[in-house]
């Protein structure tokens, strides 16, 4: 394989050749796609595709590289400005411009929609070229953010005109941080294509060497020697042609062990004189691609010799030329680069150099922060130069946060912690430090550690006696999802808090109104999420009140958020609607897109609950209308969740699975776990309305692993538990959590843990917490629906539930009346699917009742459920409603007002076995067989057991 420069020959790479080349093609018929080259170093991965690609028109080039002076995207935006600019739509330039989000949620939803930006401009100035091909090298080395742009290219690239060629390094045997995850996610595409580079063959070996004019008799040590490594042939083969007596017909090969890296190189720079070495040794060491003027400083020579130089080592084979205008070069591999750089007596002077010369050439550009911050860390270690590190390094963590890299910014604010730590900084210092790496943290995604880091930096800042800084501490996490986390900076906030009111204590001077009015909120916001709420929801009134006094927009919207989400009232629903409009107007006042999208999902909650589905379906279409002018990824996914909720209440279940499945796309792509856990909790729901277990998503270890440990996950990971078929799993958890409907429930999740809850209440067969359960539900009855629904699943009228927990206490006529409110509001809602539900649940009540004209009624409404089931798709309500019909058919037939299961009692009875033992047969509690007992006594006009006993035994004489 040649692997000179400007040579077009390739020696035993003919297969991979014709892959590639075929992927041009395609590329320039509107067929794009995504090759990925893979090889250990030295493979010859560059030079195969540089051969594939040479001539071809519109190829744009980028390569990561592993110092750690390159900013986040950095191959991405080399190649961004090697496009010309009449074919680049002008917002891929203003994409990196973003401004950073205020929590995790919404920095990956924005972060989201850059890299969709940058894509869609790499595929419209592609679809202009009629084809462009781009090639991004070394992706082993890549950050985070190039490898999420390179995931989301992968996906749009089928149906374009672009083709992506990566190369990186093999992944197998050891752990390159996101590459790996990257690998597995693209080549799942069919659109995706991969190429694993081979050492060469003897006979490759043989046809590299003739065509250098040297003796091929050499070819079988050579491989030997080499392993058939493309790196180690073409230099080895440089070497012997520049011998002045080369190896003749049976002559042996210098001493050169492929692996001895040092003798390599020096082979390579033997040639040259001593200037052009140490020019080799300073390029080396300043990093991967050269930069001829900062070179020229470094070395204090002047351009032309130092021009001189950089021909000398074209000519040796150390570097290649990368551009022309003005020249560039880089290495001609990575190892040799490193290799040169291991001999390299005086690197910290140069780096410093380096970083001095930086600073006064590009120190005003932050996209250059990082680079300098590398030179300063190398330059010695002394005090000077870890004070620069840490200056520069948090500003290129500041450039990385401006471009929504979140990830890249921890590692870089993780450096500059390191290197402050070894100067003994001021406790403010270190405080201001770790606030910004907990910040980064967050974004990033990584709650955990950004939790840590702020406790410290909260320890900090009160032995620094600075309640400035323990504020900024508090004020990062804004929701979390975890509740040990949520509850964690709650308490955050209880000491910025303190710390606060004490120092203005002791200053007498007025309190810091904003300050204050903004912690409370976050806390209120906190202790909300984490279902901590007390009695009198008091913490959101003071947040609120707080804000509304301090007029400070953030405080506010923290506090309606807040002050929203623990309304759990049915007469709240004008609260509800205020602090909407407030909301609104100051999401609009703020660009804060985000509260605007929020105050129209309570919106629709209050429609819903006003039994108002046309003012439902006009927030909805608001929401719509948000999502396409604002071009943001949660709105989007907001909209997509209401969506498929008011599908799913009017039955249509596959335009409801389909809205949740784009939804559940979206919250991958913007990695956000408690959105995605959404999408399987929303399809959980749909397969118990439908009554199709089957349909119930399958649990992963990963969905545990991601989702927020809250009382409302484990409900309803407990009812799908159930719907699986781990009865005695989901049965634990239930015991776990069944007391908590002793108490009132509140705030929003705690609404959510009742819907669940209740479902687990009548599958579990609990009377007694059916007592509970009708309780909460009782004061709702009258409505559409509770708050919290309308991005996720709407229930329909709670009546319903009050209907079936009043049944299972054995109120019949409680349960009728509530199941004929639900037949109404239902009917009002276009709830289609629950209408079948209280339509069979009315019947069996009816049925039980025993009244002749009610068996009548009964089998009419199940016949109507079984009905509408089949139209709709329903085959757990249809099983039921035939089974009723089966059931009253025969009721009605013979006289025998008994059920089915009171018969099965009745007839225990007659064995005369106690209540206890009776429970046990049947396998319901002791409470239900009392309740049984009764409506059997009841409907047959006997006063006591010994009267049924004695009945029963007659009839059987």
């Amino acid at each position: 394989m040649d692997l000179r420069p400007g040579r077009d020959d390739v020696v035993g790479r003919g297969r991979e050749l014709a892959v590639l080349q075929a992927g041009v093609a395609s590329a320039h018929e509107g067929r794009g796609g995504v090759i990925l080259i893979s090889g250990p170093p030295g493979i010859g991965k560059s030079h195969v595709v540089a051969a594939a690609v040479a001539g071809v028109p519109g190829v744009v080039r980028g390569r990561c590289v592993s110092d750690r002076g390159a900013p986040p995207l950095w191959p991405w935006l080399r190649m961004i400005g090697g496009i010309p600019t009449d074919l680049l739509p002008a917002q891929i330039h203003a994409a990196a411009d973003a401004a950073t989000a205020a929590d995790a949620f919404e920095s990956a939803a924005a972060r989201f929609r850059l890299l969709v930006r940058m894509c869609d401009g790499l595929v419209a100035a592609a679809a202009a070229a009629r084809g462009m091909v781009v090639v991004v090298e070394d992706l082993h080395d890549a950050d985070e953010t190039s490898l999420a742009l390179l995931r989301h290219v992968a996906r749009e690239a089928a149906q374009s005109w672009l083709l992506v060629i990566g190369t990186h390094r093999d992944t197998t045997g050891r752990e390159v941080d996101g590459l790996s995850a990257t690998l597995a996610e693209t080549t799942r595409s069919a659109a995706v294509q991969t190429i694993v580079l081979a050492p060469l063959l003897v006979d490759d070996v043989a046809d590299y060497l003739a065509s250098r004019g040297i003796d091929t008799g050499l070819a079988a040590e050579l491989h030997e020697r080499t392993g058939g490594l493309p790196l180690l042939v073409a230099t080895m083969t440089r070497i012997l042609g520049q011998a002045d007596h080369p190896p003749g017909p049976g002559g042996s090969l210098p001493a050169l062990p492929p692996s001895d890296l040092h003798v390599l190189v020096s082979g390579l720079l033997g040639g040259l004189q001593p200037a052009a070495r140490d020019s080799a040794r300073a390029a080396a060491v300043l990093g991967e691609d050269l930069d001829p003027l900062l070179l020229a400083e470094v070395q204090n020579l002047p351009t032309a010799v130092l021009d001189d130089h950089l021909v000398a080592l074209l000519t040796a084979g150390v570097i290649l030329p990368i551009g022309t205008a003005p020249p560039r070069y880089r290495f001609a591999h990575q190892l040799i680069r490193q290799g040169i750089a291991g001999s390299a007596p005086d690197s910290a002077r140069w780096h410093r150099r380096a970083a001095v010369a930086l600073q006064s050439r590009l120190g005003t550009d932050p996209g250059h922060a990082a680079r300098i911050a590398a030179h300063w860390a190398h330059a010695g270690g002394d005090i000077e130069a870890l004070r620069a590190t840490v200056r520069w390094t948090r500003a290129a963590a500041a450039h990385a946060m401006r471009i929504l890299a979140a990830r890249d910014a921890t590692r870089l604010l993780e450096q500059a912690l390191i290197a402050l730590d070894q100067v003994t900084p001021g406790q403010d210092e270190r405080a201001e430090l770790l606030i910004e790496l907990g910040r980064a943290e967050y974004l990033a995604g990584c709650i955990p550690a950004a939790v840590r880091h702020l406790r410290d930096a909260a320890e900090t800042a009160g032995r620094a006696h600075r309640p400035d800084l323990l504020a900024k501490a508090a004020l990062v996490i804004s929701r979390a999802g975890d509740r040990t986390t949520l509850i964690a900076a709650a308490g955050l906030c209880d000491r910025a808090l303190s710390a606060l009111a004490t120092a203005t204590a002791a200053a007498d001077e007025p309190p810091a109104i904003v300050t204050r009015a903004r912690l409370t909120a976050r806390k209120a916001c906190l202790n909300v999420e984490a279902d901590l709420v007390d009695d009198n929801a008091s913490t959101t009134i003071e947040a609120l009140r707080l804000a509304e006094n301090s007029g400070d927009q953030a405080a506010l919207l923290d506090a309606t958020r807040a002050r929203v989400e623990a309304l759990d009232q049915p007469l709240d629903v004008d609260e509800r609607l205020r602090l909407a409009e407030l909301t609104i107007r100051l999401g609009r006042d703020t660009r804060y897109t985000m509260a605007v999208v929020r105050a129209h999902i309570w919106r629709i909650d209050a429609a819903y609950q006003g039994v108002d589905i046309a003012a439902a379906d006009r927030e909805i279409a608001r929401l719509a209308d948000l999502a396409a002018t604002t071009d943001l990824p949660s709105s989007r996914w907001f909209q997509l969740r209401a969506s498929a909720a008011r599908a799913a209440l009017s039955g249509r279940f596959d335009l409801a699975l389909s809205e949740s499945e784009s939804a559940g796309t979206l919250a991958t792509r913007m990695n956000d776990p408690a959105a995605c856990a959404v999408t399987d909790e929303f399809a959980t729901l749909l397969a118990l309305i439908r009554g199709d277990p089957d349909q119930v998503p399958p649990i992963t270890h990963h969905t545990l692993a991601s989702a927020p440990h809250t009382p409302l996950f484990q409900a309803a990971h407990a009812l799908r538990l159930l719907l699986l078929g781990h009865h005695d799993e989901a049965l634990a958890i239930y015991q776990h959590l069944r007391l908590k409907l002793r108490q009132p429930v509140r705030g929003m999740p705690g609404l959510g843990v009742l819907q669940y809850l209740t479902e687990l209440v009548e599958a579990f067969d609990d009377a007694e917490a059916a007592g509970w359960a009708r309780t909460q539900w009782l004061p709702w009855a009258a409505t559409g629906g509770l708050p919290g629904n309308a991005a996720y699943f709407c229930g329909g009228s709670p009546a319903r539930a009050v209907g079936r927990m009043a049944a299972m206490l054995g109120d019949l006529d409680e349960a009728e009346s509530a199941l004929r409110a639900a037949v109404a509001i239902n009917t009002q809602l276009d709830a289609q699917p629950l209408l079948t539900h209280t339509w069979v649940a009315l019947a069996d009540v009816l049925r039980r009742q025993g009244r002749s004209s009610g068996l009548s009624e009964a089998a009419a409404l199940a016949a109507r459920a079984a009905a509408q089931a089949r139209r709709l798709d329903q085959p757990g309500p249809l099983t039921r409603a035939d089974r009723l019909l089966v059931e009253l058919t025969s009721q009605i037939r013979d006289g025998d007002p008994l059920t089915a299961r009171e018969r099965e009692v009745a007839d225990l009875v007659a064995q005369a076995l106690s209540n206890r033992k009776i429970a046990e047969r049947l396998f319901i509690s002791e409470r239900t067989v009392e309740t049984h007992v009764h409506h059997i006594l009841s409907k047959l006009d006997l006063t006591n057991r010994t009267a049924l006993i004695t009945q029963i035994l007659g009839r059987r004489r």
